[in-house]
């Protein structure tokens, strides 16, 4: 995880300091040469559920059968 973003995690920071904080993320990504995308934090717990959820063969396929399932009944 980028330095500058753990920072960000751990404390609130005042308003005048945000672009400072946006200015080291951006070194860090160039100089590590990293894609980002930022995305909601509501989002990214999301993200990290479905793949929690899909880890298990079994619930994978009851879930996407389930999927299947309500993209019919939309249809």
């Amino acid at each position: 995880m980028l330095k500058a973003v753990r920072k960000a995690a751990e404390y609130s920071f005042p308003t005048a300091d945000i672009a400072q904080m946006l200015e080291e993320i951006e070194r860090e990504i160039v100089q590590a040469e990293t894609n980002v995308a930022p995305l909601p934090a509501a989002e990214l717990a999301s993200l990290k559920e479905t793949a929690h959820l899909l880890r298990s063969p079994k619930n994978a396929r009851r879930l996407l059968t389930a999927l299947r399932r309500a993209e019919r009944r939309q249809d």
